[in-house]
């Protein structure tokens, strides 16, 4: 007989290199579910829960708590064990006061940070989508898969800061000079300042040369790279 609805897991030898799990552990793991950040460069939230270590190693008890609504995702309560979360949302635990921030480290794995106070109003995304309404409004879809009302001079591949009340409240374009970070990729992690930008055409991607704090350059394509402040 053939599966029946979506699978709910992965195997842990196959799981996507982005959750950091160690190959040999539990033979399955909880399977992030769609819509948000893409299924390779996102955690479930209840495996999150478990790594954060203010839950037992148990998916029942781990469930609970985040039902019980103690678990704030970028400000909002999440009570869906299986919600996807990945780069640069910010985790609250509501009784116990305690933030984190989600990155990534230079092995292309989930790293995770404490944090003393949360941001809300200076939230950072990358653009990877712009479209046009029926009304003609510009509109922006961002790389957790949410979607904001538009500003003049956004274009695909820039960054944008959006407000507690998800509103653009500045543009930071990819150009010459521009800070940013690589999401993606061998050199994932890595930081530093652009120097040079090849626009993409049949043969050749868009690509970036990165300068990093050591003076030494690399070069990545756009897509697996993040302007930031």
């Amino acid at each position: 007989m053939g599966k029946k609805g979506n699978v709910r897991h992965f195997k842990s030898l196959s799981a996507p290199l982005y959750l950091g799990i160690h190959r040999k552990g539990s033979v399955y793991v909880t399977k992030p579910n769609g819509g948000r950040h893409t299924i390779d460069k996102s955690i479930a939230l209840v495996m999150l829960v478990k790594r954060l270590g203010i839950a037992p190693e148990n998916n029942t008890e781990t469930e609970r708590i985040i039902r019980r609504g103690l678990i704030l995702v970028n400000n909002k309560v999440i009570r869906e064990p299986s919600y996807p979360v990945g780069l640069n949302d910010i985790i609250e635990i509501a009784n116990e006061k305690k933030h984190f921030k989600i990155g990534i480290n230079d092995r292309s794995k989930i790293e995770i940070s404490e944090m003393q106070k949360p941001d809300y109003d200076n939230m950072l995304y990358k653009v990877t989508g712009k479209y046009k309404t029926k009304k003609e409004s510009i509109m922006l879809r961002l790389h957790d898969g949410s979607v904001v009302k538009g500003v003049k001079g956004v274009d695909v591949n820039d960054s944008v800061i959006v407000n507690s009340k998800g509103a653009v409240s500045k543009v930071l374009k990819l150009e010459k000079g521009a800070k940013c970070i690589v999401i993606d990729g061998v050199h994932a992690g890595t930081s530093g300042k652009i120097t040079n930008i090849t626009e993409g055409s049949l043969h050749i991607r868009h690509s970036a040369t990165i300068q990093q704090k050591d003076g030494k350059d690399i070069i990545t394509i756009v897509k697996n790279m993040m302007v930031m402040e």
